[in-house]
């Protein structure tokens, strides 16, 4: 990425955080199961690494800590701009959203604007579903 990017260019990478893995396997009840499985677990919470044995569902993932990001980049050339949250407090209320959209437009834009207030709060990045990195080639 650097290599191909301008001068003073800017990345936007997305990322998943490890915990992010963890909420998924819970959301899915044939998955739950690994849930029992200390090794997956540490596998994810240590290693960030994501393998799951349920044929044709997402598998192989590397789960980010965000408090690893802002280090990951700078040696790697880049200079952090800023670190979200892409869902912000409200993973998976995509529907809310757009109802509020249609019906209170006030309130909608008031979510919205709370959800950008808050999408670089580290509590939120920890539990984010992605993560968007923003960053600067140095």
């Amino acid at each position: 990425m650097r290599r191909v990017l301008k001068p003073q260019g800017t990345a936007f990478v997305a990322l998943m955080p490890r915990n992010g893995f963890i909420r998924r396997t819970l959301a899915e009840p044939d998955e739950r199961r690994h849930l029992t499985q200390p090794e997956f677990i540490a596998r994810i919470l240590e290693q960030g690494v994501f393998i799951n044995d349920v044929p044709g569902r997402f598998t192989n993932g590397y789960g980010i800590n965000p408090a690893e990001v802002p280090a990951y980049f700078q040696q790697h050339g880049f200079t952090m701009e800023t670190l979200l949250s892409a869902q912000g407090i409200v993973p998976n209320k995509q529907r809310i959203l757009a109802e509020l959209e249609q019906n209170d437009p006030a309130t909608y834009q008031a979510a919205l604007d709370i959800i950008l207030k808050t999408a670089d709060d580290p509590g939120i990045l920890g539990m984010a579903s992605h993560l968007l990195y923003i960053g600067k080639k140095e």
